[in-house]
């Protein structure tokens, strides 16, 4: 994959960034209302930046290393599990179709909700 594509994969996925963590990141960058005309303190809110930065950062990491690391394992195997992967991929899809179509009142089973 070329550093363009990346890039822009990059940039798309931003927006589910700033929708999942940009109201944790306000919030920790936010400092406490003072009387005016007094400064306020920047260090204690650059300091909750920077530890909610690195948490996060550090667990990305390890949790991407983690499956990096179970994906070569389960390569090495030489397993089938390609046939599967593509059964599951098709059963998801065709959940989230119809949960859509549930939500919006077009498709109902009531076996599946649990009534008679």
């Amino acid at each position: 994959m070329n550093l363009l594509a990346m890039f822009i994969i990059g940039l798309l996925g931003s927006g589910h960034c700033v929708g999942m963590c940009g109201g944790f990141a306000m919030t920790i960058g936010t400092v406490p209302l003072r009387v005016p005309g007094e400064r306020p303190p920047i260090l204690p809110a650059l300091l909750r930046q920077m530890i909610y930065s690195g948490g996060r950062l550090f667990t990305y990491g390890f949790l991407g290393a983690v499956a990096g690391l179970l994906g070569a394992r389960l390569a090495r195997l030489d397993l089938p599990l390609v046939g599967g992967q593509q059964i599951l991929a098709v059963v998801a899809g065709l959940l989230m179709v119809y949960i859509g179509l549930n939500t919006l009142g077009l498709l109902r089973f009531r076996w599946l909700q649990g009534g008679a």
